[in-house]
């Protein structure tokens, strides 16, 4: 049993691997640095910093991704927030006196999804 539960594991980590890479290779990311950032994301510092940057996440407040923490924006937003929800990206642009152009249409029109 814990033999074929091992199976699994490595089946599952190993589609989602070439999903990881699909979409990245899809985003315009060559097969060589694609390569590069999936055998650095099972390093030992990558895997120190996301320890790291989810600890200061948790201490500014942040339950859940995407979480944007701003600071530094404009008048009349002087004090630091949080905001949270990848629909929040357009209130984050208007906030940060940014142009907002949506999803990326480009990305989702050359997809074959």
């Amino acid at each position: 049993h814990h033999h074929h539960h091992n199976n699994l594991l490595t089946l599952v980590c190993t589609l989602l691997q070439q999903l990881i890479c699909k979409c990245m290779q899809t985003a315009g990311i060559c097969e060589k640095d694609v390569t590069i950032l999936l055998t650095w994301s099972n390093s030992r510092m990558a895997k120190d910093m996301v320890r790291a940057n989810t600890e200061e996440a948790v201490n500014l407040g942040a339950f859940g991704a995407p979480s944007f923490y701003v600071q530094n924006a404009p008048k009349p937003f002087q004090k630091p927030f949080l905001l949270f929800g990848s629909d929040r990206f357009e209130q984050l642009t208007y906030i940060l006196n940014l142009k907002w152009h949506g999803v990326a249409r480009q990305l989702l029109h050359n997809s074959k999804l």
